[in-house]
């Protein structure tokens, strides 16, 4: 019987990208594969609970920085995120916000 990757994993589209999509529900505290275009990959250590599909930081993003994913800006950082930490509408206001 094989046995199936236990390997918790995310893949980093662009290379000028700061954020990776997880492939897996993510635990705090757990290690991740990041996957990159060209077939290399490297580990992080996860800080949050992320859902499956959603942005983990790749680094550190200061406030007011902008996050990348596709190689496109997606938002600005709404305060510090650090490496590990799970980005979503509590630190990223969305390019697709509306204007108030």
């Amino acid at each position: 019987m094989v046995e199936k990757s236990k390997t918790k994993k995310a893949l980093m589209i662009h290379e000028q990208d700061n954020v990776a999509t997880v492939i897996n529900y993510m635990e705090s505290g757990e290690s991740l594969e990041i996957m990159k275009k060209d077939g290399s990959v490297f580990e992080a250590k996860i800080y949050d609970t992320i859902p499956f599909g959603h942005k983990v930081s790749l680094f550190e993003i200061r406030e007011g920085e902008e996050v990348k994913k596709y190689g496109e800006p997606i938002g600005i950082a709404k305060k510090d995120i650090s490496k590990g930490m799970h980005v979503h509408i509590n630190n990223l206001k969305s390019n697709r916000a509306r204007s108030e």
